[in-house]
């Protein structure tokens, strides 16, 4: 079971976990990996955990919320905490330098075939 609170965009950070609607207006969690001003609009580069490329840009219209809490059986996380706010850092950096090497090392072989 998840948490998810409302949150205003200039207040998250790269590896929380986002509660938004995707260009289709279907309802995604991914995780924040990049955060930047585009056209004085403040957009996110999201990835899901368990996907080898990114999401297209989500402007911050488009964030409905945001993760602050995970139960999972016994277990309930409080991802609000100074402890897991660092672990989802770096996961979020874990995940960008993950899609480079793939996408390096896909490219490289491309070139070898």
């Amino acid at each position: 079971m998840l948490t998810i609170r409302k949150a205003s965009a200039s207040s998250l950070r790269k590896g929380d976990l986002v509660f938004f609607k995707n260009r289709d207006g279907h309802p995604v969690i991914h995780r924040i990996v990049k955060k930047y001003t585009h056209n004085d609009v403040l957009t996110f580069q999201t990835r899901g955990d368990a996907l080898i490329g990114f999401d297209g840009p989500v402007r911050e219209e488009h964030i409905l919320g945001k993760v602050c809490r995970v139960e999972r059986g016994r277990r309930d996380l409080n991802l609000e905490t100074a402890r897991w706010r660092y672990m989802n850092y770096l996961r979020a950096m874990l995940s960008l330098s993950g899609s480079r090497l793939y996408f390096t090392l896909s490219t490289f072989k491309n070139l070898l075939a």
